[in-house]
């Protein structure tokens, strides 16, 4: 895959401000983040260069966070992004060292948390983002531990979506779901040290909690992700193309795609979903684990535990492509 150079990285900065002033959000106070992703941001030799360059629009940001997996952070490197502004820095765990390591490369922890450990020394704020699936899920309360011993100020929880090299990993069963999100919700009302969060995949929460406070689904709506080669997806756990920054513009993408289009459109659901009676706050649970796993993002969330008692066979749900041709087998509804 070809990277965009310098330039071009310039080119879309340049577009997504263009788009803020666009929609006057510099005139009001809704969130104007920018993430630096990867793979690993920190490889690119311009990464610094980059941040210069957001560096003299940053007052048009609410928040600037690079996503790392903490690896290649020294003394230098915290230095100079404290000096450029960075808001945060999300470092990677997907556990405690043995299940991290199993993924990501035997002493990849122990570099993570050195990583930490100099980013909270020069007063870079840290957060820790894990992905759970069966193996690690047990690893959590442990985890938040080690986080609250580095200084850590957030430990984000997100859902496998089994896309790329997550195909090799089991998600929870949702009943399994179901009683680790019990345990952590009540860990997250007590505890005072460290924020903990859901992501946006926690949506299914409402069968338990009608009156949880949560930002949903971002796509379609209020974020979009760009890959290396300038493809722009609905968001990074939903890698379904909509455009490229090299052949049309962030705002022309944004109001001509029409998948973004159908993300938006509430009605773009399996019948099952329309028809419950949680949808309307729900909205159908998380389309990229959906999308994931039946190959559609309008399909059921796999995980609803109002629905399955364990996680449906996707050879027996219909890969839908609309909400009228959605098939649920019975055989796994959980009838409550």
């Amino acid at each position: 895959m070809k990277e965009l150079n310098t330039e071009e990285l310039f080119l879309v900065l340049d577009q997504y401000m263009d788009l803020i002033k666009k929609w006057r959000l510099d005139k009001n106070r809704r969130p104007r983040k920018l993430s630096i992703t990867g793979g690993e941001p920190l490889l690119r030799k311009d990464f610094f260069q980059l941040l210069e360059h957001i560096e003299k629009y940053k007052e048009m940001f609410t928040s600037v966070i690079v996503m790392s997996n903490g690896s290649t952070i020294n003394d230098d490197i915290a230095k100079k992004m404290k000096d450029l502004g960075i808001s945060a820095v999300q470092v990677s765990l997907d556990g405690l060292e043995k299940n991290n390591d199993r993924i990501r490369g035997r002493g990849n922890f122990k570099k993570a948390i050195e990583g930490i450990k100099i980013l909270v020394e020069n007063h870079v704020p840290v957060g820790v983002s894990v992905t759970i699936y069966k193996e690690n899920f047990r690893d959590i309360p442990e985890l938040i531990e080690v986080c609250k011993k580095l200084g850590v100020r957030s430990i984000g929880i997100g859902r496998l979506v089994t896309l790329g090299r997550g195909k090799s990993l089991a998600m929870l069963d949702p009943l399994e779901l179901r009683d680790f999100y019990r345990q952590l919700m009540k860990m997250k009302i007590k505890e005072k040290e460290i924020f903990i969060g859901t992501h946006c995949s926690d949506s299914l929460w409402f069968i338990e909690d009608s009156d949880h406070q949560t930002h949903g689904c971002s796509a379609g709506y209020d974020s979009f992700s760009i890959f290396p080669n300038g493809d722009v997806a609905p968001c990074r756990r939903l890698p379904i193309k909509v455009g490229n920054v090299l052949e049309n513009t962030l705002l022309d993408i944004w109001y001509d795609s029409k998948i973004l289009w159908d993300l938006r459109n509430r009605g773009m659901i399996n019948e099952t979903c329309k028809n419950c009676e949680l949808f309307k706050k729900c909205s159908g649970g998380a389309k990229c684990i959906a999308n994931g796993y039946f190959g559609s993002p309008f399909s059921i969330d796999p995980q609803c535990w109002k629905m399955f008692k364990k996680l449906p066979n996707p050879t027996r749900l219909a890969r839908i492509k609309s909400s009228k041709n959605f098939i649920l087998d019975n055989k796994y509804v959980e009838n409550f």
